[in-house]
């Protein structure tokens, strides 16, 4: 703080913070992934072929079997989490007496986290499927993965259906990284004016104390960026099932604000302290309109150990940017909707 006199005491605060630090979980894995592969593929046991391929399997038409992978990456290295944040906050404002009655308090507020998260040692589960699905080569013999693109990207098949087949060409290839960013970042400018409204004889005979006010205005912006790398925006590392756009938008909130209080009664038997406060705010949101807040409350202390609180106040919550705008997620799991589709099975009835 530097206070010039009593009408100019200007003061600031600032904050810094950051850390950095390496998680360390089980190795990547395919995790429940569906996969339609042919009969014929040459990685198969006879035996497996007739456990896959035989009646009432997953056997189709076309010569395929729908499976399903549950197997960790056990040949493959931990999945190691890092996590790096950095967080400011800037507070810098000018207060001071206006006159014998009025005060004020001008603020400014910039606040910012950004997250810096990447994970190695991943798995691609799009690669995986490539992966799977083997044919054997009418030159060579040899076996390769069946998918004319996926072998000119280096496709190597992963061979999880013979003990110590799987090679460590074909962990990296199904191995992968991802990366990501996200910064978070608010803005603020609050004036108000607070005024002990007593001078103006704005007081109750039974109360020691006058009417008590404060108003301003304040604007408040919240921005979001969000850059993931193309691992990411795919969705294919992990258990996989939605991918993840970049993001940067924000929306602004402009709002006026009122609050009073009024002691009624004060010092007296029965009755220490009882006083009323009431407030109202009006919230200009950029991103769905205006909305109207307000409280009204008492306070009682019927003597120096006890008192009583009471009130009623209407509140609005405002969905957060990443409410607004994060992606519809889908995941990987056995459960069935019994009202959903065409042909439900169940009503809601």
């Amino acid at each position: 703080n530097y206070e010039i006199n009593k009408h100019f005491d200007a003061y600031m605060e600032v904050m810094y913070m950051t850390y950095y630090t390496d998680a360390q979980i089980a190795p990547s894995g395919a995790f429940g992934i569906g996969v339609a592969l042919s009969c014929e593929n040459p990685m198969f046991s006879e035996q497996q072929r007739g456990l896959l391929c035989g009646p009432g399997t997953g056997y189709d038409p076309t010569g395929h079997t729908n499976i399903g992978i549950q197997r960790r990456n056990v040949e493959g290295d931990p999945r190691i989490h890092q996590i790096g944040h950095t967080n400011s906050r800037l507070v810098a404002g000018l207060r001071g007496d206006l006159s014998d009655v009025w005060s004020y308090d001008l603020s400014l507020l910039r606040a910012q986290n950004d997250l810096r998260y990447s994970v190695i040692n991943d798995m691609d589960w799009e690669r995986m499927i490539y992966a799977l699905d083997v044919i054997e080569d009418e030159g060579t013999g040899e076996w390769v993965c069946s998918n004319e693109q996926a072998r000119a990207d280096g496709c190597v098949p992963w061979n999880i259906f013979t003990e110590g087949g799987v090679t460590p060409e074909s962990v990296d290839y199904l191995s992968t990284v991802v990366v990501f960013f996200e910064t978070t970042r608010t803005e603020l400018a609050n004036l108000t004016f607070a005024g002990d409204l007593e001078a103006y004889g704005a007081k109750i005979p039974s109360a020691s104390e006058g009417l008590q006010l404060a108003t301003g205005t304040e604007v408040r912006n919240e921005w979001l960026s969000f850059v993931p790398d193309e691992v990411t925006q795919r969705g294919t590392a992990g258990v996989g099932g939605h991918g993840s756009d970049p993001v940067e938008s924000d929306f602004t909130v402009k709002e006026l604000f009122v609050e009073v209080l009024l002691p009624v009664i004060q010092d007296a038997s029965g009755a220490r302290d009882l006083s009323f406060e009431l407030g109202y705010r009006y919230s200009d949101y950029s991103s769905f309109g205006g909305a109207d807040t307000y409280k009204a409350m008492f306070s009682w202390a019927v003597s120096d150990s006890w008192r009583l609180r009471g009130g009623y106040n209407r509140a609005v919550r405002a969905p957060s940017l990443w409410e607004l705008y994060d992606i519809q997620m889908q995941l990987n799991s056995d459960y069935i909707d019994p009202c959903e589709g065409a042909h439900p099975t169940a009503t809601f009835e």
